[in-house]
C-alpha cells in the first residue's frame, strides 16, 4: 500500500466538496504569476522533448546553491530522488528518526533494506539531539533524516547536523537530509548544509519546488551531492526523460525570483504565531515549527471528521511511525484562511 500524504481531494467522498485544505502545506501565496505565465507559454515548445541532461537548470541550481554543476542532479520530485537513491545504492542497513517522513521507509523497504529506527520523544519536542547521532552505526550503510523535520517542522541545531553527517562518515555510511521544507525558515542560509556540501562527500541533500513554489502537480526537486561521483551515479540511473520539459522552465522561472523565498518566510512566521496563540487559548498541544505546518495532538480522534463537517481538511498523522490517531498537522496558509481554521477549532474546542 502507498503511503498516505494530505491533499487526498480525490477520494470519492471528498471530490465533491469545496474544501479548504489545511493538510498540505504549500506557499500561502500560491504560484507566481511569472510562473503561470511560463506554464502558459509552454504550449509553443511541446513538439520537442525535453532536455535529457536539464542542462539550463542544473546550471540555475549550481549558481544558486554555489556548488558545481557536477554535484546538482534534477529529479521529478523529492519522491523520485529518495526511490533512486535507495534504488541506486542498494543499502542493505538503514536507520531512520521517528516520525519523519514516510517515504523514506516505502523507498527503502522497496528495496530490501532492513531498517532500524530511533525514536524521538514528545516531551522533548521531537529533538534527535546525540541520541539519535549515537545510534548510527557502522552496519549503517545510509541514514535519511528530514531537516526540517516532517511532519514536527522542527530545525535541528546546525551542531546535531554536523554530528549525524560526521558520524555518518567514520561509519562509511551515506547521509540523506531531506531539506524540501528549509526555504521556509527565516535565514535558511545560515542553516542549510548546501554551501559546504563538497566538504561531506558522503551527504546528500534533497530540495524540491513543490512547496515554496506551490506547483505539486509539476513534480520537480533536486539532490546536491557531496561527491561528483554519487552524482554520477545517479544520473544514470533514470529513466529516459525523467523531467518534464515544462517542469524545467517552471523551476527556471522559480529561481529567478527574487526575493521571494525571504518574503514568504516572513509571512510564514507572522500567521504562525497567530495560530500559536489560538493553540494555547484553547489548550490544544502544539510542537513549535519553523516551517509552514504545525503538528499538534488533543484527545479527539474524531478531529478530522469534525473539521471535513466545517469545510476544512486537516492531515491525519497515525501513519507517522511513532504518532497515533490523537496527532494532526495543520498548513500555515493565509491570513484568511488561517482566521477560517481558528474559528473552526473555536467552534469544536470551546
Amino acid at each position: 500500500m502507498r503511503n498516505a500524504h494530505g491533499g487526498d481531494v480525490y477520494t470519492a467522498e471528498l471530490k465533491d466538496k469545496k474544501l479548504l485544505d489545511f493538510s498540505v502545506n504549500l506557499n500561502p501565496f500560491g504560484i507566481a504569476e511569472e510562473i503561470k505565465q511560463a506554464i502558459r507559454g509552454f504550449a509553443d515548445d511541446t513538439p520537442a522533448y525535453p532536455d535529457d541532461k536539464c542542462r539550463m537548470l542544473t546550471s540555475a541550481v549550481a549558481a544558486k546553491e554555489g556548488v558545481g554543476e557536477d554535484h546538482i542532479v534534477i529529479t521529478a520530485g523529492a519522491a523520485d530522488a529518495i526511490y533512486r537513491i535507495a534504488g541506486r545504492f542498494m543499502p542493505k542497513r538503514a536507520l531512520l528518526p521517528s516520525p519523519t517522513f514516510t517515504e523514506y521507509e516505502g523507498a527503502l523497504d522497496q528495496n530490501g533494506c532492513v531498517i532500524d529506527y530511533k525514536e524521538t520523544c514528545a516531551a522533548e519536542g521531537f529533538i534527535f539531539g546525540q541520541s539519535f547521532i549515537d545510534a548510527i552505526g557502522k552496519d549503517h550503510d545510509i541514514i535519511f533524516f528530514c531537516n526540517p523535520n516532517n511532519p514536527t517542522g522542527l530545525l535541528e541545531a546546525d551542531e546535531t547536523i554536523l554530528g549525524i553527517v560526521g558520524k555518518c562518515a567514520e561509519s562509511g555510511s551515506r547521509a540523506v537530509i531531506d531539506e524540501c521544507f528549509m526555504d521556509f525558515v527565516e535565514d535558511s542560509s545560515t542553516h542549510t548544509l548546501a554551501h559546504e556540501i563538497t566538504s561531506h562527500k558522503n551527504a546528500l541533500i534533497l530540495r524540491s519546488f513543490t512547496k515554496m513554489y506551490s506547483i505539486p502537480g509539476i513534480r520537480l526537486g533536486y539532490v546536491i551531492c557531496g561527491s561528483a561521483e554519487d552524482a554520477a551515479a545517479l544520473k544514470e540511473f533514470n529513466e529516459p526523460w525523467a523531467v518534464s520539459g515544462i517542469g524545467q522552465k517552471c523551476g527556471i522561472v522559480a529561481l529567478a525570483l527574487n526575493g521571494y523565498e525571504e518574503k514568504t518566510a516572513a509571512y510564514v512566521a507572522a500567521e504562525r504565531e497567530k495560530l500559536y496563540a489560538a493553540f494555547r487559548d484553547l489548550g490544544i498541544q502544539y510542537f513549535p515549527s519553523s516551517v509552514n505546518y504545525i503538528l499538534f495532538t488533543c484527545g479527539d480522534r474524531m478531529l478530522y471528521e469534525k473539521m471535513l463537517s466545517c469545510g476544512i481538511m486537516i492531515r491525519k498523522c497515525g501513519n507517522y511511525r511513532g504518532l497515533d490517531d490523537t496527532y494532526y498537522r495543520v498548513a500555515v496558509k493565509s491570513e484568511t484562511d488561517n482566521e477560517k481554521l481558528i474559528s473552526a477549532f473555536r467552534e469544536i474546542f470551546s
